[in-house]
C-alpha cells in the first residue's frame, strides 16, 4: 500500500510535467522541422527529475509506479507528442536497465539516476553480425527506430546469439555506453518527427556479458536485476511493460489537440460568417465523441498499470490471459486515440491543415504512432480472439 506522502509525492512529479506543456507546445514546430527534440527540452525534463520516475532507489531513483509514469508520458504529450515519445521511450529503458546485472546497473547509472537510454527492438540479420566469444559477444550492424538517441547517454540494443551446439538462436539485449556507437540520420518522416528515431551503428564492438541479457528472461521475471531490486516492479515481464512508455503517448496528443480546437472556440478564434463555431451542432457531437475516445483510451492504459501493479505486489506474473489482456489495451487506446484525432481535425476544418496548428500535427504523431508493430489494434484483436478461443495467441505478449 503506498503511504500518503508518497502519493503526493508523485503528484508532484506529475505537476511538474504539467507545467512543461506550455512550453513544449511553443516549441513543437521547432521540435518537428529539427527532426529531434532540442537539447534545452531534454534538459528541462531532467532537472523537473522526470527520467527518474522508474529508476531503482538504490541508484537515486523515484522508483514511483507504472501508473504515475504513464501520467507523465500523457502529460508531456497534452504539449508535444515527439518530447512524450522520447522521454516514454527512455523512461521504460530506464526500467529494463533495473534488469541487469548489478554490475550494468552501477555503470549506466554512474553519473547518477537522470540518465537517457535509447532502443531499439527487433533483431534483422541482414543488418545485423553476431559472433560468441569469451565473456561476451561482438556487435557489428544497423540499429534502427532509436528514438531518442541524440541525447542518449546508452543505447538498448536487441541482437541474436548464434545457434550453440543443439541450441537454436537466443535473442539478447545489450547496453551499449554512448561512446561506442554512431549515429545514421535517416529520419526523414510525416509523423513524429521530432523522435530523431535515427539508425544506431555498432562497429565490431565487444560487449560484455554484464551488459546482455536474454530476452526470454526479462520475460518472465527472472532476471539478476529482479533478485536484487526488492520492488517486484522489476519482476514484470517486459512485453507486458515496455509498450506503456509509447502507448501512453497517444491520448495524452489527442487530448492536447482538443484543448487547443476548445480553446480557439472560447476564444472565438474558430468563429466565421458563417456564424460562431461553438453554436454547430456537428461541432457538439465531433467533440463529445472525441472526449469520450480519449477518457476511454486513458482508462484502459491506467487500469492495464493498475492490474500489473497489484498482480506484481501479489508476488505473481501475469497469466497469459492477463498479459494478452493487457497487450489489446495498448492497441484499443492507440484505436480510440486515431478515432478522437480524426474526430478532432473534423473540427478544426481547413484552418487546422495549416503546419503550425497543432491539431494536424496531433494528427500525423497519432496516426504514425498507430502503425508501430506494438500498438496495431488489428494484431492484438486477433491474439485476444484466438485466445478466447483456446488457441496459442499470435505476436507478442
Amino acid at each position: 500500500m503506498m503511504h500518503r506522502d508518497e502519493t503526493s509525492t508523485e503528484e508532484n512529479l506529475v505537476n511538474a510535467a504539467s507545467a512543461l506543456v506550455p512550453y513544449l507546445r511553443d516549441n513543437a514546430v521547432l521540435t518537428e522541422k529539427a527532426r529531434q527534440v532540442p537539447s534545452e527540452t531534454v534538459r528541462r525534463l531532467r532537472e523537473a527529475g522526470l527520467f527518474e520516475v522508474l529508476v531503482p532507489r538504490r541508484f537515486g531513483g523515484h522508483e514511483y509506479t507504472l501508473t504515475t509514469a504513464a501520467r507523465i508520458i500523457a502529460e508531456l504529450g497534452r504539449g508535444c507528442g515527439s518530447t512524450a515519445w522520447i522521454y516514454g521511450v527512455a523512461t521504460s529503458q530506464n526500467w529494463i536497465a533495473a534488469m541487469f546485472d548489478v554490475q550494468a546497473q552501477e555503470e549506466v547509472w554512474a553519473n547518477g539516476p537522470k540518465t537517457v537510454i535509447s532502443g531499439s527492438y527487433g533483431v534483422n540479420p541482414k543488418l545485423q553480425t553476431v559472433t560468441r566469444v569469451d565473456d561476451g559477444f561482438m556487435l557489428s550492424g544497423r540499429w534502427g527506430f532509436a528514438s531518442g538517441c541524440d541525447h542518449a547517454d546508452w543505447h538498448l540494443a536487441q541482437f541474436l546469439a548464434p545457434a550453440r551446439e543443439n541450441a537454436p538462436p537466443v535473442s539478447y539485449f545489450a547496453l551499449v555506453p554512448r561512446n561506442q556507437f554512431t549515429i545514421f540520420d535517416d529520419w526523414h518522416v510525416m509523423g513524429l518527427a521530432g523522435t530523431g528515431s535515427k539508425t544506431v551503428i555498432l562497429d565490431d564492438l565487444f560487449v560484455p556479458m554484464h551488459r546482455t541479457l536474454a530476452y526470454h528472461l526479462m520475460n518472465c521475471g527472472d532476471t539478476p536485476g529482479a533478485a536484487v531490486h526488492s520492488n517486484p516492479i522489476y519482476a514484470m515481464p517486459l512485453m507486458a511493460v515496455t509498450p506503456v512508455g509509447i502507448a501512453a503517448t497517444l491520448h495524452g496528443m489527442a487530448r492536447g489537440a482538443l484543448e487547443s480546437l476548445i480553446s480557439g472556440a472560447v476564444t472565438g478564434t474558430r468563429d466565421s460568417a458563417r456564424g460562431k463555431f461553438s453554436d454547430h451542432v456537428l461541432a457538439h457531437g465531433w467533440i463529445g465523441e472525441a472526449l469520450a475516445d480519449i477518457e476511454a483510451a486513458e482508462f484502459a492504459i491506467l487500469k492495464s498499470m493498475a492490474d500489473l501493479t497489484a498482480i506484481a505486489r501479489s508476488g505473481k506474473q501475469p497469466t497469459l490471459e492477463e498479459r494478452v489482456r493487457v497487450r489489446r489495451g495498448y492497441a484499443f487506446a492507440t484505436r480510440l486515440s486515431v478515432q478522437a484525432a480524426d474526430l478532432i481535425l473534423k473540427c478544426t476544418g481547413a484552418s487546422g491543415t495549416a503546419l503550425n496548428h497543432q491539431t494536424q500535427r496531433a494528427w500525423r504523431d497519432i496516426n504514425a504512432a498507430a502503425r508501430h508493430v506494438g500498438l496495431n489494434w488489428e494484431s492484438y484483436a486477433i491474439q485476444s480472439g484466438r485466445q478466447a478461443l483456446g488457441m496459442e495467441p499470435t505476436g507478442l505478449f
